[in-house]
Parts: structure tokens; C-alpha cells; sequence
């Protein structure tokens, strides 16, 4: 059984895989954490969520990271291996987000709404 010691002091204990790799001011940052509130408010708020859901979210998130670095980086340069990477972990962050239930929702839209949106007046 063993103890507990290792994830409250060991290798565990400063695994950062979200937001907190992250400035606080940096547009990824914004980005990301917009993305999480997103998700957490789709699936009924954080109070609403289990440890399993939570992680799912912040394995999600991660990949979403990834996934934006990524893009940001290749402008373009694709490869047979680059393209496999690329596909597995967008496979992944759907299975996972699959698994938590997410999915599309069709949203009646107003006209007065869309024109807000485009910053026109209604």
C-alpha cells in the first residue's frame, strides 16, 4: 500500500500541466483560462464537477496548450510526423472533452444579438 509521501514531496508534488505554467498576462493565458471558465461553465460549474471531471478538464486544457503552440509554431511546414503528432493529440483532446459529456448545441441567435456582436447598432 505505502504512503502518501511522494505525491505531497516527490516528483508529484510541482507537476504543472495548466495555467500555471503560464504569465498571467500573456494572451495564451487569457486564452486558456477563458477556455477552462468555458468548459467548467458548460458542465454546470465547478461545484457540480468531481476530482475525475476536473482532471479531465486540466488534461484538456494541456492539450489545448499544445494544440495552439503548435499551430503557432508550424506556419505552414507539415510533415508525415508532424501531421501524426498534430492529429493524435487533437484525437485525444476530443475524446477527452467526448468523455465529459461536451457536445454542440445549436444557440437561437437575434439579429439585435448578431449586430451587437459585430459592433453594429441594433
Amino acid at each position: 500500500m505505502g504512503n502518501s509521501n511522494a505525491v505531497k514531496h516527490g516528483a508529484f508534488s510541482k507537476v504543472r500541466t495548466g495555467l500555471e505554467m503560464l504569465k498571467g498576462n500573456s494572451g495564451l493565458y487569457m486564452h486558456l483560462s477563458e477556455w477552462r471558465a468555458n468548459v467548467i461553465a458548460d458542465l454546470g460549474g465547478e461545484d457540480n464537477l468531481s476530482e475525475i471531471e476536473l482532471t479531465l478538464i486540466r488534461r484538456a486544457l494541456y492539450l489545448e496548450r499544445k494544440l495552439i503552440l503548435f499551430e503557432t509554431q508550424q506556419q505552414g511546414e507539415t510533415g508525415k510526423d508532424t501531421d501524426a503528432i498534430y492529429l493524435s493529440w487533437c484525437n485525444t483532446q476530443r475524446l477527452t472533452l467526448d468523455r465529459l459529456g461536451l457536445k454542440r448545441r445549436k444557440r437561437e441567435l437575434k439579429l439585435s444579438d448578431y449586430l451587437k456582436q459585430k459592433g453594429q447598432p441594433a
